[in-house]
This record gives C-alpha cells, structure tokens and sequence, in this order.
C-alpha cells in the first residue's frame, strides 16, 4: 500500500526519513532508503533525539549511522524537538525540496 502511494503519487517531492539517532537502523529502515533510492524518490534523513546524547555520542552515532546508510554524515539532520536544535537545518532541506521560496 504504502509503496502504491509513494511510487505513484505525482505531486510527491520527496520522503522525510525519521531516525532515532539512539540506535542503527534496522532492516525496515535500510529496505525503505534502498527503496526510495532505487524510484529515485528524494529524502531527508533525520536523527531525531539529539538531545539524548553527549556531543561525542552524537558524532560518533552520526557516522555510524551514515556508514549503515551509506550516505555521507552531512546527509543526516541531527534533531531535537526538546532543544530546537536542526528545526532550522529540516525546514531549509523541506523547503529546498520542495522548491519553494521562504517569504
């Protein structure tokens, strides 16, 4: 069903992937960015909880996470609704995906 919806959907301009930076993606995770890969479905890889890590547990999760991915580290959103920290980070990747110009 889902996979329906995002290989058909015309106005579709892409996926925002919802990781949580605490632990590897699993195969779920992996199938769906090969997936998206391979339709060539644009997508914006977020690392949610941020704020749940120290600053080195963060960079060193980041490009395990990257590695597991592969994708470069710079790909990955770091996030934290709690502090605010990547909302601006995710809302420019939104916006510049779906072309549309901040006012």
């Amino acid at each position: 069903m889902i996979e329906t919806y995002l290989s058909r959907r015309q106005t579709l301009k892409g996926v925002v992937a919802i990781l949580d930076i605490r632990r590897m993606p699993g195969q779920e995770e992996l199938n769906l960015i090969h997936w998206l890969d391979y339709f060539a479905i644009s997508n914006i890889l977020v690392l949610t909880k941020a704020d749940k890590l120290s600053k080195t547990k963060q960079i060193k999760q980041q490009m395990d996470v990257a590695k597991s991915l592969g994708v470069d580290k710079t790909d990955l959103i770091l996030f934290s609704a709690k502090s605010g920290r990547g909302r601006n980070a995710l809302w420019d990747a939104i916006l510049e995906l779906t072309g549309i110009k901040p006012s």
